[in-house]
């Protein structure tokens, strides 16, 4: 037999971390002056030696430090700041909102030993009886980070917290502390430590806090809590009495002493509208009478709380009303906006006239207060409820709107006006449109900005939702006033003259080639002022110049053809501005403040006007001179836009746009392998499939950087998950360029497209943005895979990659099978993948295709045909492909 092994000790292994060293190195640190220093933070000097040590001290000593922070935290008579600062330290090495970073500090706290872990739990918790308001809510987000991290290593802590809830001998502080701490772990709890029995705790602490007697701090805690909580609570909500229970609290504490307190309950009483919307019916009446009181009485930061919960059932009621029109069983639609719609307008009209004093000249911080909440409210309700809710509505517009004594009374009627728009039908709203013309026109001049702002908005809803109402001389009248609002002195008027204006040209312009449309009179006049808006000394203020140029771009995209010479004229002047805010070539990119953003507006209105004209030769050069001198700036926004307008140059000049791919390639190489910014990367990988579209074979030459940066992205650890499926899509447009040029490339590209292709399953516990994600990728593979099939076949070289045909089919198999997370997208593409896998490969494959999930989703392409007539595509795709699969099948 083996020799025993020596111990550790004899052997000169160290022995492992017990808690007494790790106190010994933190005390050694002298933790307390290093914390002090780096309170005073600044650059250099002795905040940030001292932060640079702590940070060396987490890499190397963890234990120690962690220990060492925890004794600074729980060290009474110590300054209050030291104490809250060692806090925010420790919660720092537990909490981050990086998950990369999340599963690195799970990794390091599960290998801290256990001696050291009980100390600082232990530590935490004497801290939450802590004297020191400060230090014992530092200990309760510390407790919440650390159980954020893996609950299975602290398994008492949601006992122990609601015990002490329950301890007759623990202060209101403690209480308070161990309520806090519990609201914070259900708010960062993962879904997986979730256990009722973790609930029911919880539950029970909180309701015992809010009973009647207790103190109001402790009430306070509690109710936020319960907000954070009700999450969770699926499971006692189907239990009556439990769901009576806490719907009792959370109603008592709406009419609880302290403000606060009242805010989160109708905070709790929104989230279990949006949660438990099923449940509510027999609380509806209670609920309603004290959410109007409080619109009513109270003060309107609660008030406005208030409001939302009945935002929050709209939005419901608007979502299940759209789930049953799609055919969705189950769904639960009680019409609760439309029984209370009544008796809650009222209430919601009333909160219109609330406004913010500082609105009256337009000095107000845009920030929410109860008059912005009742109006959203408003606009809500009127989706839900439809036709229903203009009879209430109408008699508070026709009393106010002429108030000629109380700006107030004239914004708010504005506002009702505007909010109603959006949800009742055409016949309803009609009359009032045509009525409301000259009216709103006039307000436009009204004295008081907040009118005059209002006002712009409601007339940019009327031509968003029913300009079909507006007879032509109303949207001359109409056009007229708001070029003339946007000389107003007040920038937000103006901004909001630019809303109508892109809103009015989106309804009478028109996107597809026209000869002439209702837009063409307005053209010239509408571009010239909102050009002429943008370049206004105060456009930096409240986003005009922004807001004007995409109004202008509304206005161009709508044009007809009758005035292409004008946009060629725009084209230029826009050149001329571009090119004045570029330094000369070669000379150091210094640019003044706020340069950046103005070269972004000037990139997407080039960018909208090459995309219009049908050509742009005599300023190709310009533009794409222009282009890459933004290009060869810092700002990474505006690059985006510089791509862009070089994408739609490809696309203008085809084989032409050779010319430039010496200058050029650099920018958009660079740009493939710039994977810190993921929205230049993925315009760049755009632009690859517009340049590849317009050179066809000539973009061989520069195919080796190209197809070899792509793939170079796709390794990439660092890049975001969104790009990834842009990359796979474009070499489909590199395959269809170089036909049987691609060859080259096959093994690369394939290796990766079947890589990517395995990863392609949905497991059961993917959430909806996971499953999104994976049809995105499904969808580019696919267009990859038919992109190839397609090149080679061209040149009869299909052959050349039949050692991939049984990866390709295994991912046709396994998506096609997946019939409850497939999207309707991703099946019309397959259903083209299909049949080029029988044209490329004939009876070779024949056997293939005669496996039933094959005649499944054809069977299921069918019906969606027939559900969308309109999509001829999609109906000859499936057409050629049921020809293609029943020759090659026959006989067999």
């Amino acid at each position: 037999a083996p020799p025993s092994p020596l111990p550790a000790r004899r052997r000169g292994l160290p022995r492992p971390p017990r808690a007494r060293d790790a106190a010994r190195r933190a005390s050694a640190m002298n933790l307390g002056n290093l914390l002090r220093q780096a309170m005073s933070q600044g650059p250099g000097g002795e905040g940030w030696q001292a932060t640079n040590m702590l940070e060396q001290a987490e890499q190397g000593q963890f234990p120690a430090l962690l220990v060492g922070l925890m004794n600074e935290l729980g060290t009474e008579g110590q300054d209050p700041d030291v104490r809250q600062f060692a806090g925010l330290r420790l919660k720092n090495m537990f909490a981050s909102r990086a998950q990369e970073q999340v599963a690195r500090f799970k990794q390091r706290w599960h290998q801290v030993d256990s001696a050291t872990r009980a100390t600082v739990h232990q530590g935490l918790l004497q801290v939450l009886a802590s004297p020191e308001r400060k230090a014992r809510r530092a200990a309760a987000q510390v407790i919440a980070a650390i159980a954020s991290l893996g609950i299975e290593l602290w398994p008492d802590l949601i006992s122990v917290l609601s015990n002490t809830m329950l301890q007759a001998h623990a202060s209101p502080q403690h209480k308070c502390a161990a309520i806090e701490a519990m609201g914070f772990i259900a708010e960062g709890l993962p879904e997986e430590s979730v256990t009722e029995e973790r609930v029911n705790c919880i539950l029970t602490a909180i309701v015992a806090a809010l009973e009647p007697g207790q103190p109001e701090e402790l009430k306070f805690a509690a109710i936020t809590a319960m907000r954070n909580s009700l999450e969770f609570t699926e499971q006692n909500f189907q239990r009556e009495p439990e769901r009576n229970k806490i719907m009792e609290v959370i109603c008592a504490s709406m009419s609880a002493q302290h403000q606060r307190t009242r805010e989160v309950a109708f905070e709790c009483a929104a989230t279990v509208a949006g949660i438990y919307y099923e449940t509510l019916p027999p609380y509806v009446m209670h609920l309603f009478n004290l959410t109007t009181r409080s619109i009513k009485q109270d003060h309107p930061d609660v008030g406005k709380q208030a409001v939302e919960f009945w935002s929050t059932v709209c939005e419901m009621e608007i979502r299940n009303e759209e789930a049953l029109a799609e055919g969705q069983p189950d769904v639960v639609h009680y019409e609760i906006a439309k029984q209370a719609c009544q008796a809650l307008v009222p209430f919601l009209l009333n909160t219109l006239t609330l406004q913010d004093p500082a609105k009256e000249t337009g000095d107000d911080d845009g920030s929410w207060d109860i008059s912005m909440a009742g109006g959203a409210c408003l606009t809500l309700l009127a989706r839900a409820v439809r036709d229903a809710v203009v009879p209430f509505v109408v008699p508070f517009i026709k009393t106010h709107i002429a108030d000629a004594t109380n700006w107030r009374h004239r914004e708010a009627a504005a506002m009702a006006l505007g909010c109603i728009m959006d949800g009742p039908s055409p016949a309803a709203m009609q009359p009032i449109v045509v009525a409301s013309v000259e009216v709103m026109v006039s307000m436009l001049q009204d004295p008081t900005n907040a009118v005059k702002d209002t006002s712009a908005w409601t007339i940019g809803c009327i031509c968003q939702h029913h300009s079909d109402s507006l007879a032509p001389h109303q949207i001359e009248r109409l056009v007229a006033a708001l070029l003339a609002s946007l000389h107003d002195q007040s920038p937000a008027v103006a901004n909001r003259s630019c809303f109508a204006l892109f809103n009015l040209a989106h309804a009478i312009g028109t996107r597809e080639p026209a000869e002439t449309n209702g837009l063409s009179r307005y053209t010239e006049a509408m571009v010239t002022t909102l050009l002429a808006t943008a370049a206004r000394p105060d456009s930096d203020e409240q986003n005009l110049r922004a807001s004007a140029h995409e109004a202008a771009n509304a206005v161009i995209e709508g044009s007809a053809q009758d005035v292409s010479t004008f946009v060629e004229q725009v084209l230029l002047e826009l050149l001329n501005r571009l090119e004045a805010t570029l330094p000369p070539p070669g000379a150091q990119a210094q640019l003044p403040e706020g340069a950046s953003q103005l070269q972004l507006d000037l990139c997407s209105s080039v960018y909208v006007c090459v995309l219009k004209l049908d050509s742009i030769e005599p300023v190709a050069d310009r533009i794409m001179g222009a282009v890459m001198r933004v290009l060869s700036l810092p700002s990474a926004s505006t690059h985006v836009e510089a791509f862009l307008i070089a994408g739609a140059v490809a696309d203008k000049r085809k084989e032409r746009f050779l010319d430039y791919m010496g200058a050029f390639r650099p920018f958009l190489v660079g740009a493939l392998r710039n994977v810190e910014q993921d929205h230049v990367c993925q315009t760049a990988v755009g632009v690859v499939t517009d340049v590849a579209r317009a050179l066809d074979g000539a973009i061989a030459p520069f195919c080796d950087e190209l197809v070899g940066s792509l793939l170079q992205l796709l390794s990439s650890q660092r890049l975001h998950r969104s790009v990834k499926p842009p990359v796979l899509s474009a070499f489909a447009d590199i395959a269809l360029a170089l036909n049987g040029g691609f060859t080259r490339y096959n093994r690369a590209v394939l290796d990766i497209l079947i890589s990517a292709a395995k990863h392609t399953r949905i497991d059961d516990n993917a959430d909806e943005d996971m499953v999104d994600y994976i049809n995105q990728l499904r969808e580019a593979i696919i267009e990859a895979f038919t992109g190839v099939l397609n090149a080679l076949k061209e040149d009869n070289k299909q052959h050349e990659i039949v050692a991939y045909l049984q990866g390709m089919w295994e991912f046709v198999a396994v998506t096609a099978r997946d019939e409850e997370n497939r999207a309707p997208e991703v099946t019309r593409v397959i259903i083209g993948l299909i049949g080029d896998l029988a044209s490329c490969y004939g009876t070779h494959v024949g056997q293939l295709l005669r496996e039933p999930f094959v005649g499944d989703i054809i069977r299921e392409a069918e019906t969606m045909a027939q559900a969308d007539p309109s999509d001829e595509r999609f109906r000859g795709t499936l057409m050629w492909t049921m020809h293609i699969v029943t020759e090659c099948t026959r006989g067999m």
